[in-house]
């Protein structure tokens, strides 16, 4: 047996949380976790916007029926499977959503931060190694960096944020512990902050957000 690639193009979607116009002066990209979708995240984060913030919500490619094949279909940013591969493909479709965002901004004075929830805290990793747009912060929210992230492609003044609730099943404090040691030996800023909640976005890890974004 002989395996092949084609490459292909597809449709993917993303929301925003308001109209792109020349009052923006953050944007905030936001990467749901594991069997989520792209617009119900995002209405979690209403707390966040106004008109002087843009929050954008792209969706994992993949696609599947997380109860039964009659519930809604949900969305994974990745598998194992041909692992290498799905991450190239997704970082090219985030890079086109956060190219096509930024040519409808002002040229200057947009601050960009990025926030991964759970499964998306990885994925967030990564994006922000892009090459088109620098981001300022990178919340890790109830998950972790990615474990081979190209940490040289990260801006240098990069922050991390990790976020997570104490009653977090996937995430413990001493998790957190390791993985802040970590990103201190590769000389980045970071800080956590924990809050009385469990693995999911709550309004106290939301008002922890946005002090920091202020």
């Amino acid at each position: 047996m002989e395996k092949h690639y084609v490459h292909v193009q597809r449709t993917a979607r993303y929301f925003l949380s308001g109209q792109i116009n020349d009052k923006i002066k953050q944007v905030l990209v936001v990467l749901h976790g594991y069997a989520q979708n792209a617009d119900d995240f995002l209405e979690a984060f209403a707390s966040l916007q106004d008109e002087n913030t843009l929050v954008v919500a792209p969706e994992g490619l993949s696609k599947f029926y997380w109860k039964d094949f009659s519930s809604y279909p949900s969305s994974s940013w990745m598998t194992s499977l041909e692992r290498e591969n799905e991450i190239l493909d997704t970082m090219h479709y985030l890079e086109s959503v956060l190219q096509e965002v930024q040519s409808q901004l002002p040229m200057k004075g947009v601050a960009y931060a990025c926030l991964g929830f759970s499964q998306g805290a990885a994925t967030a990793s990564r994006l922000c190694c892009n090459r088109w747009i620098t981001f300022s912060k990178l919340f890790l929210y109830g998950g972790a960096p990615a474990h081979d992230l190209n940490w040289n492609a990260l801006p240098k003044d990069l922050s991390f944020h990790l976020i997570y609730g104490d009653k977090d099943v996937f995430v413990s404090k001493s998790q957190v512990e390791k993985v802040q040691t970590m990103i201190k030996s590769k000389h980045f800023f970071v800080k956590a902050y924990s809050y009385q909640g469990k693995h999911k976005i709550e309004n106290k890890g939301l008002e922890l957000i946005k002090e920091i974004l202020q």
